[in-house]
């Protein structure tokens, strides 16, 4: 949303009701905690420029809830690229890596978010595709490291987050059952999965992401600025 945009009053978030079965939370980091996916459509760009190739409209929104090697192989694929998944897997680490240990920031509403649902007495863990090696720099030079009881990454469980077999391992880590469990999330893709392996989704908007109001991935939608209800 347009920071310039004319706000409505909406339904903060701290009002959001959750199945009372629900006994944890996970939470996706790009798009949903941090501020990050500014990031990784540069990276692609630079990527596939350095290549002679455009990024199509659909490939951001295409490679959202994969795990780092399903998008490698995706983007050799889908462009016809002679090179191992290894490569381009190198390649996006080493441009992401310092990017993620030195600035990417929280979304504004994310601390906030973080210390209501504590208070609210749920168990926090992180559902991610990033990788480790760069989610716990950065969740550490932010200081919630502390908040959250698990990193799933994708890149452990080798499960995308598209799957709803990621969903029923994260939960099991946990040691619940998906139907115990939410997620906060801004790609429609993990939503379904997560929905479809029982578990309560609720979409937050990002200008980078695939959710929108209305979208019956999620019981509910926030909106990216102030993480305000809009549906």
């Amino acid at each position: 949303m347009d920071k310039n945009t004319p706000r409505i009053p909406l339904t903060p978030f701290t009002e959001l009701t959750f199945p009372s079965r629900v006994r944890a939370v996970f939470l996706d980091l790009d798009g949903t905690l941090l501020d990050s996916m500014g990031v990784w459509s540069d990276i692609d760009r630079r990527f596939l420029a350095k290549r002679g190739l455009d990024i199509p409209p659909d490939y951001l929104e295409a490679i959202v809830p994969l795990s780092y090697r399903d998008t490698a192989l995706y983007t050799i694929r889908r462009f016809g690229l002679n090179e191992t998944p290894e490569a381009l897997m190198k390649e996006w680490h080493e441009m992401s890596i310092e990017a993620y240990r030195d600035w990417v920031p929280l979304k504004e509403k994310s601390r906030a978010l973080l210390n209501w649902l504590k208070e609210k007495g749920f168990r926090l863990a992180a559902g991610t595709a990033s990788t480790p090696e760069l989610a716990v720099p950065c969740l550490t030079r932010l200081g919630v490291i502390g908040e959250l009881e698990q990193i799933i990454s994708t890149e452990v469980v080798f499960i995308g987050k598209n799957d709803p077999g990621f969903w029923e391992v994260a939960a099991e880590k946990m040691g619940l059952a998906p139907a115990e469990c939410a997620l906060f999330d801004d790609a429609a893709a993990s939503l379904q999965a997560a929905k479809a392996a029982g578990i309560y989704t609720v979409g937050v908007l990002d200008r980078f992401g695939s959710g929108f109001p209305g979208c019956a991935d999620a019981a509910t939608w926030l909106d990216d600025r102030d993480l305000e209800v809009v549906q």
